[in-house]
């Protein structure tokens, strides 16, 4: 356990500076799942538990991260507009803050374990954290200083993203369909409910097909591509159209983007792909790519 967490933790501190990050959906993580009805339904009042503390009041963060910028207040808010009056666009936003507070304040004690354990882990685990540079106290205190600002969210706030995802989705935010479903396949797994989970599949195949880059990108970094409902091959070709995509627009990226996915997809220990079915990807990437330049060409 300690392990996993640590693994999230660096790649938490490691995903801003990738460059993968400018087009990926916010991780919901390691990102989100889905609720049993989904018809849509009043937005509920934001919970009276949702209020600043003295000690989060008092705490000066040195924040980093996706909302690197963004106070314990403005935080707050962006919730609080989730939970009542906001959009489905802000209520997405809201659920990406509680999702990230929820992990935050796991990260700094997961990375402060795994530094003072890494010596008598398996060689394998040091060997990837030290691919990334290993792990510093700066990064520590960072991670730290993104729980401190999180202090505004209790625990039953933060248990409560799932309806925040879910109101985003239904309310047809760009980007939903992945969050929501990156949240029930981790997260709010118990609470998923099969017949969504099978709807949000298959929007996010149809928007890959589609080409649609944020898709592109959160299949790209999923090693483990069935919670999404996807296979090996399918994911392969997403990662190959998504760099190719991504290189075009960024000449050299695809080089440092594909690096860092090697080395996630090496510490995973899936089997390679056979070279027919890596003929495969390639031909179904082939068409991806395509689709996406139609769809930009179109406005999309």
């Amino acid at each position: 356990m300690a392990i996993a967490f640590a693994t999230a933790g660096w790649m938490y501190l490691r995903w801003p500076d990738s460059e993968a990050a400018a087009a990926a959906p916010l991780p919901a993580p390691a990102a989100p799942p889905m609720a049993a009805d989904t018809r849509a339904a009043r937005a509920p009042e934001p919970p009276p538990s949702v209020a600043p503390t003295a000690s989060a009041a008092s705490a000066q963060p040195a924040p980093t991260g996706p909302f690197a910028n963004e106070s314990s207040a403005e935080l707050l808010r962006k919730v609080q507009l989730g939970f009542g009056s906001g959009s489905a666009q802000e209520a997405q936003e809201a659920a990406s803050v509680l999702q990230f507070c929820a992990q935050a304040g796991k990260v700094a004690e997961s990375l402060h374990a795994a530094r003072d354990t890494l010596s008598i882990m398996p060689a394998a685990i040091r060997k990837f954290v030290n691919s990334f540079g290993g792990i510093s106290n700066e990064q520590i205190d960072r991670a730290q200083s993104d729980g401190r600002r999180c202090q505004v969210f209790d625990e039953a706030t933060l248990a409560r993203r799932g309806e925040l995802f879910q109101k985003a989705y239904e309310g047809g935010a760009p980007g939903a369909a992945m969050s929501y479903l990156i949240w029930l396949s981790h997260d709010g797994k118990a609470e998923a409910d099969p017949a969504v989970v099978d709807r949000l599949q298959a929007d996010v195949r149809q928007l890959a097909e589609r080409g649609d880059l944020g898709t592109l990108t959160a299949l790209a970094f999923s090693v483990d591509p069935r919670p999404l409902g996807m296979n090996r091959i399918e994911r392969e070709a997403c990662k190959q159209a998504w760099l190719r995509i991504v290189g075009d627009g960024n000449p050299g990226s695809a080089e440092s983007n594909g690096a860092l996915i090697a080395k996630l997809e090496r510490f995973s220990n899936a089997t390679p792909l056979t070279a027919e079915q890596l003929r495969e990807a390639q031909a179904l990437a082939d068409q991806l790519v395509d689709a996406h330049r139609r769809q930009r060409g179109n406005g999309g």
